[in-house]
């Protein structure tokens, strides 16, 4: 990972953090007053809304997963929230270095 030392790189880091900070907890919070009852652990729904806060943001979200092409896949367009899919195929199985040697090959350090 190199060091940023532009401060007004910095400057639009830090803004662009706080601005998927607010998202997600407007969403979380909007989610909690409505009273929604829901079948998943509210942690899961946390980490959806910071996903979708994020991707909103226009952050690119690859899901990166040791599991079977088949199931990533099927999970990736329910979700409608990666714009890639990493996973186990061909006999490799994505995890561990492997799946950070794939990562740093596909986007850099």
């Amino acid at each position: 990972m190199k060091l940023c030392t532009d401060t007004q790189e910095l400057a639009r880091r830090c803004n662009e953090d706080e601005a998927v900070w607010r998202e997600y907890e407007h969403l979380r919070q909007l989610r909690r007053r409505c009273g929604f009852r829901v079948s998943m652990p509210t942690d899961l729904l946390d980490r959806l809304d910071w996903l979708k806060a994020e991707k909103s943001s226009g952050r690119k979200l690859v899901l990166a997963t040791g599991s079977s092409r088949k199931f990533a896949e099927a999970v990736a367009a329910h979700l409608s929230l990666f714009d890639a899919v990493m996973a186990t195929e061909n006999g490799v199985n994505l995890t561990s270095s492997r799946k950070r040697d794939a990562l740093v090959k596909a986007y850099g350090d």
